[in-house]
């Protein structure tokens, strides 16, 4: 049977929007800065997931340690303790959190800055451009204790080429500020990217895994030892519960693998854009085969975590 191509409601609303701006959906309708603003796109939603796949480390050793006390026939003390999550957030997660949130708002700020219809528009996706870069640099010397090595000379490019934009927006000048922001901090996003991809995959699945196995088998002595109190229609309920808890184990490894590949495309494509910026563009094949890819994983990263989350 002839296979029929997908509708345009049935693929993510997200998707939609960064294939539009590659012009895949509509031929000849883009401009380089739409591929900034596409880039900006997939860049920003892998990060959100990536923090989202962070956050479920914690949330799942609270789970865990909560499935047993719930099980458990004692009377086990609660404490403030029971509901903190593994890593000391100050020191391990909360670094990392902040990377990623920063990495974020680089993103979404040069998105802004080539999608602004007017000068205040500009002027603000100029503050947050700084402040993400600052903030980046500032994070990933707290998480990894190594020097981003921006410094205010570097950011001062920031404001010195987006003013030479002028009071009304000019697209070639709109480019050429890109380009320039773009190229040069192109060795930072580098680094934080290589960072987060190498990290990512190994340092968190495995305890997410286990954490899930131990919250799943606790959910099966408890079926067993309940279910002879429970009707029909309970049993049903416990067992589609217990069907997701016994799924959940197998996204862990699937959804970090995701976030370390999804934190290496972001590399990929600013590496792309940069490549092309240096020759005096703002697109190319490379660069959006790169965002095509991203868009794909940055969704699998959510798909991941969404059968993660239906343990419960």
């Amino acid at each position: 049977m002839k296979k029929t191509a997908p509708t345009p409601g049935s693929i993510p609303v997200a998707i939609l929007a960064t294939l539009a701006g590659l012009g895949l959906l509509a031929a000849g309708c883009s401009t380089p800065s739409t591929h900034v603003g596409a880039f900006a796109r997939a860049a920003g939603d892998a990060s959100e997931n990536i923090q989202n796949a962070l956050r479920a480390v914690d949330q799942t050793t609270v789970e865990r340690k909560l499935s047993d006390i719930a099980l458990s026939t004692n009377r086990p003390v609660i404490t403030a303790e029971t509901f903190q999550g593994l890593f000391d957030e100050e020191k391990q997660l909360r670094p990392r959190l902040a990377v990623l949130e920063q990495l974020e708002g680089y993103a979404n700020a040069l998105g802004n800055l080539a999608t602004a219809d007017f000068r205040k528009d500009i002027d603000t996706a100029s503050k947050d451009l700084y402040g993400a870069l600052a903030g980046l640099a500032a994070t990933y010397t707290k998480a990894t204790g190594k020097p981003l090595q921006v410094d205010e000379a570097d950011l001062m490019i920031v404001a010195t080429s987006i003013d030479a934009i002028g009071t009304v927006i000019v697209e070639a000048r709109r480019q050429q500020a890109i380009r320039q922001i773009v190229v040069k901090f192109d060795p930072a996003i580098q680094k934080v990217s290589a960072y987060l991809a190498r990290e990512l995959p190994d340092l968190y699945s495995d305890l997410v895994k286990a954490n899930l196995e131990a919250t799943s088998d606790d959910l099966t002595s408890a079926y067993k030892r309940e279910a002879p109190s429970l009707n029909y229609q309970e049993r049903m309920t416990a067992l589609r519960r217990l069907g997701q808890a016994r799924q959940a184990p197998r996204a862990a490894p699937a959804l970090f693998a995701a976030a370390g590949r999804a934190a290496a495309e972001i590399g990929a494509a600013h590496a792309a854009l940069q490549a092309a910026a240096t020759r005096r563009k703002l697109t190319s094949r490379e660069l959006v085969a790169h965002i095509k890819t991203l868009v794909a994983t940055a969704e699998s990263i959510k798909e991941f975590y969404e059968k993660l989350k239906a343990k419960g």
